[in-house]
Order: structure tokens, then sequence, then C-alpha cells
């Protein structure tokens, strides 16, 4: 089942990247403004270990995920680490489902 939840999760990665753009990506994190104007209304970051959502602009996080980051892929440990931005509900609801 944990196999299937990382798929999902992975699929999940490689849709955003296509959508969102992965140069853009990077950029726009770098550029992120720590009071929400960076144009999305979540982050899935590490939090001690974890996977957790925070909604933008905050330091503490909006729920913490019963997911460790290391039983993910190192790829996804990656992303986790450098933040996935999330515009909005629909989308932070699909990549928790993910991770559970």
């Amino acid at each position: 089942m944990r196999t299937i939840k990382r798929k999902i999760f992975a699929a999940s990665l490689v849709a955003l990247a296509l959508i969102g753009g992965a140069a853009a990506h990077s950029a726009q994190q770098k550029a992120a403004d720590p009071n929400g104007a960076d144009g999305y209304a979540y982050w899935i970051k590490d939090y001690h270990g974890k996977v957790a959502v925070f909604q933008s602009g905050n330091d503490r996080p909006e729920e913490i995920l019963d997911c460790p980051l290391d039983s993910l892929p190192q790829e996804e440990i990656r992303r986790v680490k450098e933040g996935i931005p999330v515009s909005d509900e629909v989308e932070l609801q699909n990549l928790i489902e993910a991770f559970d």
C-alpha cells in the first residue's frame, strides 16, 4: 500500500512540475515573500523530519502529517526540503492524500 502511495505522490510531483514549470518554481521560491505575497496559499515542507503543511507566510505548520521524511524516495525528500508550493485547497488535499 505504501508503494502505491509513493507512486501517486511521485506522479503528483511530476504533474506539479509540468504545470508550474520547474524553473519558475525555483525562481519564485527564492524570491518568496515571508508575508505570503509569493502567490501560493500553502507550502509543503519538512518539519522536524516529518512532512508538514504551512500556510504561506507562516513559519508554524498548519498540519503535521504522519509521514516521516525518510520514508519517501530521495527525489521527494529533496522536493519537500526545498518546499512544494500549493496554489489552493484542492491541490493541497490531493497532495495530503498522497502522503497518507
